[in-house]
């Protein structure tokens, strides 16, 4: 039978080499629900600065355990020759605050640069979020880019560090 307001993403390649269809059930561990909206809002923006757009996903009506149109957002990895890829896709919800029951966490994103490095960060609307006690008062959530961490210098990775001194 059919199920209204699951939502679907449809990408058309002009070339029609590289045209895509997903469903929320293509994202492990997920599944086409009635009334999620998946891809109600959607943002392209190079996430993992690797110089391929890469796209955020909001499905701000899912219901997460014990909790109704709390929402959640997918992230997916342009891939060179492919497309969107499921591989190392992420699943995100509300942070660094709990979700909550109606908040619809995904209902509203924009990429912008916010920490002032090269990578596309991610701010995630949550229309109907409880601040202070005020009922759908609202918030934004930001998610900061691989790229931020791309230095190595949080995991003592040091690979990417030199101790030449630039010449001026």
């Amino acid at each position: 039978g059919a199920l209204d307001l699951v939502g679907a993403l449809a990408i058309y390649d002009f070339d029609d080499t590289q045209s895509q269809f997903w469903l929320q059930s293509h994202l492990d561990p997920e599944s086409a629900e009635e009334g999620d909206e998946f891809a109600a809002t959607l943002l392209a923006a190079d996430f993992t600065g690797d110089g391929l757009a890469d796209l955020a996903i909001g499905v701000p009506r899912e219901d997460l355990p014990g909790l109704t149109h709390a929402g959640l957002v997918h992230v997916v990895r342009g891939s060179a020759g492919v497309g969107l890829t499921n591989l190392r896709d992420q699943i995100w919800t509300q942070l660094p605050n709990p979700p909550e029951e109606e908040d619809r966490f995904g209902a509203a994103l924009a990429a912008g640069r916010f920490a002032g490095h090269s990578g596309a960060d991610l701010a995630i609307g949550v229309p109907f979020e409880e601040v202070a006690g005020n009922l759908e008062s609202g918030a934004v959530n930001v998610l900061y880019s691989l790229t931020l961490f791309r230095d190595g210098f949080e995991s003592a990775d040091t690979s990417a560090w030199s101790a030449v001194v630039p010449l001026n």
